[in-house]
């Protein structure tokens, strides 16, 4: 059944999530850049056009199976990769696991730096070695350009709460994410 027959038999609005509606979140320099959809509705009412996404408009919900019992060998080791939650995308540690339209709001990261502390794990109530690791590595930025453009996007200003320090939030202006390429290496 395509989309649109989908929609007209329930009556929903409905449009799979998508990074090419996504945005940079927050950079964290020396750490990684959070990548995700902030609100699916307004994703999806842009994508169509409208002001809003209406109230027919159903936000897509996080998948299942989650990936807990998978085994994610790749260690956070050096700038480029591409990690996602430990149990997959909308399962991010951060998320309010109520309101599904926000769910994908810190749906990856890319690393500009090591970052070790992503393979630890990210909770306290188990054993440390029964824990899986709070992200897992997904993916890497193979070519120099990309890379080059990471360096870039890392550094940009980012904007500061007042009486708070550090060097991370999100970025002054809103960067958005075009297009999204991905390639299986052999």
């Amino acid at each position: 059944m395509d989309q649109e027959t989908f929609e007209d038999r329930l009556e929903v609005d409905y449009m799979p999530v998508s990074m090419g509606n996504g945005s940079v979140q927050t950079i964290s320099p020396g750490k990684g850049i959070v990548f995700g959809v902030p609100s699916q509705s307004k994703a999806y009412a842009e994508n169509k056009g409208m002001r809003t996404a209406g109230a027919n408009f159903v936000p897509q919900n996080r998948p299942l199976p989650t990936l807990e019992g998978e085994k994610f060998p790749r260690p956070h080791s050096c700038a480029g990769l591409i990690s996602i939650p430990a149990k997959g995308l909308g399962y991010d540690n951060n998320s309010d696991s109520s309101n599904l339209d926000e769910i994908y709001s810190s749906a990856f990261t890319i690393t500009d730096a090591p970052l070790p502390d992503l393979d630890k794990p990210s909770t306290t109530t188990k054993s440390a070695q029964q824990q899986p690791p709070s992200h897992r590595v997904i993916g890497q930025i193979i070519d120099d350009e990309s890379m080059q453009f990471l360096e870039r996007l890392a550094t940009l200003p980012v904007q500061k709460k007042l009486g708070k320090g550090g060097s991370s939030g999100p970025p002054l202006l809103k960067v958005r994410v075009r297009d999204v390429d991905v390639q299986k290496v052999k």
